[in-house]
């Protein structure tokens, strides 16, 4: 599936050029009471139910005492039926050498990374974390660091974004999904994350995401074979074995936490 997504990837981000209906200069609130929860819950079910991919950028900027670090990598996610891939990858620009690929399986979420030569087992998350990067429609995550949950549209009327004020003690500082009104494609997100020291906040940790292009296929099909960790390693009498091309690879299972 590795090889599948990176071609599709690869050829969305030459085909299509990134586009953005988002942006503060376009927005207008629906009300003052406009509550993200029903959207939000209308694109989890169509995400997990869907079969797709998406192409995009991947932009991490880092801002601290130090200065400004930004790492920009290429993006793609694919889909079937909340059985997911992702990677990450700078074929297209400079800087350290990005290869991380997320899969996830009916029984497992496993990160393989690449250029550090390491490999994590993880539990299983929701599509939305995994598209979203935060558990948006977790009761324990909105309890302990929402403080309100709302959308706005742009004044054209083609895109909506979810916005979402934090609590003060939550390290979360910013939460900004653009999605397609119609469609309902996401188009662009933006998170920020504190960093925090001793001393309190330090600096912020921003991670952006554009998503270019959007392709679906037949949901009806059977595409589990693709949404497989075996060419990564196996279970042997419970035991992961890496397979010989990944046998130096550093193992971390915290799926068992």
């Amino acid at each position: 599936m590795k090889t599948l997504l990176y071609t599709i990837v690869t050829i969305l981000l030459i085909s299509t050029g990134a586009t953005s209906a988002c942006g503060a200069d376009r927005e207008r609130p629906l009300t003052d009471t406009t509550s993200a929860y029903p959207a939000l819950r209308e694109l989890e079910a169509i995400y997990e139910n869907g079969a797709f991919a998406i192409a995009g950028y991947y932009v991490r900027k880092t801002t601290d005492s130090i200065g400004v670090t930004t790492d920009s990598m290429s993006y793609g996610f694919s889909n079937w039926r909340s059985l997911f891939a992702v990677n990450l990858f700078n074929i297209l620009t400079p800087g350290p050498n990005y290869d991380i690929y997320t899969i996830q399986t009916d029984l497992e979420n496993a990160v393989i990374d690449r250029a550090n030569q390491f490999i994590t087992i993880n539990k299983r998350i929701s599509i939305m974390e995994a598209l979203f990067q935060l558990n948006l429609l977790d009761p324990w995550f909105q309890e302990e660091h929402v403080q309100r949950m709302y959308m706005v549209d742009t004044l054209d009327g083609y895109a909506r974004v979810i916005k979402l004020d934090f609590k003060p003690e939550s390290p979360y500082s910013k939460f900004e999904l653009c999605f397609s009104a119609v469609a309902k494609q996401p188009l662009e997100l933006t998170v920020v994350t504190k960093k925090a020291n001793e001393n309190g906040t330090e600096g912020y940790d921003q991670i952006k995401i554009t998503y270019t292009s959007w392709f679906e296929f037949d949901v009806d099909g059977d595409y589990s074979s693709a949404y497989t960790t075996e060419v990564f390693y196996t279970r042997i009498n419970g035991q992961y074995v890496l397979k010989p091309f990944y046998a130096n690879y550093d193992f971390l299972n915290t799926s068992i936490y």
